[in-house]
């Protein structure tokens, strides 16, 4: 028998956390789309992945703004388990979409994929502020010595590296082109996914579009989350 799933978001922490207009906005988008993506994988018994579905265009509108309550939920389903398969799938799939992560990924023998996804994501969130900035570094490095020394074929390697790591280095990739390296304008657009700061984009653009959009594509601070057990396995690099 088909059962329909809820999931609630922690209602821990201070009456100002519980209600503040960002987790109300966040938490009627999620509901709308959790029922939608609940009524396709009813309609669709025999898939072999999960289907997107419309209303989750809301939530991923909501861009980093949105990422610290999926984590949440995350994080909730890890310690009890309520997701089925496909549920699960859609969950990581939706905060991957959000994040613009792009993983390269080398699950353990007998781990289940989608949980090793789970897990990296909670633990990417937990040690973003500190290890970001440094794997951002060694990609820009990276990245600019190879451009130094022409090397086109390592330096676009080391540039999707960059991009790769999604929505979170945009203030470290802001702050260098606001510095003067007007080589990263292109990387704005190629992570977004679509132009930025014109056609081709130029400097004047992108930190125009940056003034007007850096509060919604900057991640809040996180709800606390406490979760017991075993440490969870480091975020894998790409490449």
């Amino acid at each position: 028998m088909f059962t329909f799933l809820c999931f609630t978001l922690n209602k821990g922490g201070s009456s100002a956390e519980k209600d503040t207009p960002l987790r109300a906005q966040f938490q009627w988008k999620y509901q709308v789309w959790l029922n939608a993506q609940n009524t396709w994988i009813k309609e669709n018994p025999a898939a072999s992945f999960t289907g997107s579905v419309p209303e989750e265009k809301a939530v991923v509108d909501m861009g980093p703004q949105a990422v610290p309550f999926l984590i949440e939920i995350l994080e909730k389903d890890l310690n009890n388990r309520q997701m089925g398969f496909f549920l699960q799938e859609a969950h990581i799939k939706l905060c991957i979409r959000i994040t613009k992560k792009r993983l390269m990924v080398d699950c353990p023998k007998g781990v289940s994929f989608n949980l090793y996804i789970q897990e990296q994501l909670i633990n990417w969130w937990k040690e973003r502020k500190l290890e970001t900035p440094k794997k951002f570094d060694r990609f820009y490095e990276e990245w600019d010595q190879f451009m130094d020394q022409k090397k086109t074929h390592e330096a676009d390697e080391a540039q999707n590296k960059i991009i790769g790591m999604g929505m979170e280095i945009l203030p470290l990739l802001m702050n260098k082109i606001q510095k003067g390296d007007d080589r990263l304008v292109p990387f704005i657009s190629k992570m977004m996914g679509q132009p930025i700061g014109g056609e081709p984009p130029t400097r004047k653009g992108i930190l125009e579009w940056w003034d007007a959009n850096k509060s919604k594509l900057t991640y809040p601070d996180s709800p606390k989350i406490k979760r017991p057990g075993a440490k969870l396995p480091p975020f894998c690099d790409i490449g």
